[in-house]
């Protein structure tokens, strides 16, 4: 899960954003480590994340959080 600060619309006629703190969820599909030299080191994760206005996200009884991986938010490969 990351969360992000990112600008917000109520509607595409919307000319006034807010600024809304947006939680996605992913997960982590691969990690690579480049290293140049000693002192400097790149990490990259590759993820697929879900489309959070169609995914089903939500907290069960117990409030772990539920996410459904069926509506992803990119799918080429």
């Amino acid at each position: 899960m990351l969360k992000a600060i990112t600008q917000s619309y109520a509607s595409t006629k919307d000319k006034y954003p807010i600024l809304a703190e947006v939680s996605f969820y992913g997960i982590h599909t691969d990690i690579i480590e480049l290293y140049y030299s000693k002192n400097l080191k790149f990490v990259i994760f590759k993820c697929k994340w879900v489309n959070n206005n169609k995914g089903l996200i939500e907290k069960d009884d117990y409030g772990f959080t539920l996410v459904n991986f069926n509506h992803l938010l990119y799918t080429r490969h």
